[in-house]
């Protein structure tokens, strides 16, 4: 599915197309570098023309931070940077155990999921820890 990225509020098409179940990133028409979620222009070339593009939602955890876990919890909330593999680097959410995910974990964006924190929410691939 493609359609112009140009709205007031870039990151709306991203959340709508999330609850749907689909995984959703801009992308530059003038030099097809992907762009992050809340891009207005392209990174690499600075046209505004951006299209909404279906993408894989899968990537790597390239940093992390432990948020925080209620207590006796198996699962601790960690806010992630991570390297999408189209390209560009993206915020989201993942539970984990603490002390587990690490850089360079494999993850997958959990569309239709509600967003954790305002952020869209991620699993984490097995044996990714």
């Amino acid at each position: 599915m493609t359609h112009a990225a140009q709205s007031t509020f870039p990151r709306l098409e991203f959340w709508r197309a999330f609850s749907d179940e689909r995984f959703v990133l801009p992308r530059c028409s003038a030099c097809g570098a992907w762009q992050s979620y809340g891009a207005r222009a392209c990174a690499a070339c600075g046209s505004g023309g951006l299209e909404w593009r279906d993408a894989s939602g899968e990537g790597s955890v390239y940093s992390l931070m432990e948020r925080y876990a209620q207590a006796g919890a198996e699962r601790v909330l960690h806010v992630v940077v991570l390297q999408l593999d189209e390209g560009p680097l993206v915020m989201g959410a993942a539970y984990a155990p603490a002390g587990a995910l690490r850089p360079g974990a494999r993850v997958s964006a959990l569309v239709g999921e509600a967003a954790v924190e305002g952020l869209p929410l991620f699993g984490v691939s097995p044996g990714a820890g």
